[in-house]
């Protein structure tokens, strides 16, 4: 019989956190992830809105949907969330509910989310989404009014 005796070496990286990995990438990815919560939770701490009420055509019993309000006051708003959104959505400075030229203030802008659906979410001004809602509902009205 031998006995032998061995010692095995092993890189990890460790996050800020403490949180080890065997893949540097895993661990740049995980701090990446969780700088951005911390960046999200101070944004929807500033700028959000909590609501009670559900909007309906925002839901649905078969997937399941989250959207998140933000108040935007002035360009300084707009810019803080264009940043930290910019993770969530590519080249968001160029979309037009976040262009600084044909933006009004105030407005609120709502994130629509598929938390279950991949990286599925969509960007709403809710000025626009009552002007179109309302534009809906005068033109129900007419049709109605003209069939009676």
């Amino acid at each position: 019989m031998r006995k032998i005796t061995r010692t095995l070496t092993k890189t990890l990286y460790i996050a800020h956190d403490g949180k080890e990995f065997t893949d540097e990438d895993d661990c740049i990815y995980y701090e990446q992830e969780k700088e951005q919560e911390k960046m999200e939770k101070e944004v929807e701490k500033k700028l959000g809105i909590e609501t009670q009420a559900n909007f309906p055509s925002m839901l649905s019993f078969r997937h399941k949907h989250e959207y998140k309000l933000f108040l935007i006051k002035d360009e300084k708003d707009l810019d803080l969330f264009t940043k930290v959104y910019e993770y969530w959505f590519t080249n968001l400075e160029e979309y037009w509910e976040v262009n600084k030229e044909t933006f009004t203030y105030p407005d609120v802008l709502c994130i629509l989310d598929f938390p279950q659906g991949g990286d599925e979410h969509r960007l709403y001004k809710i000025n626009q989404l009552c002007r179109q809602f309302n534009d809906f509902v005068d033109e129900i009205c007419v049709k109605v009014e003209r069939k009676l």
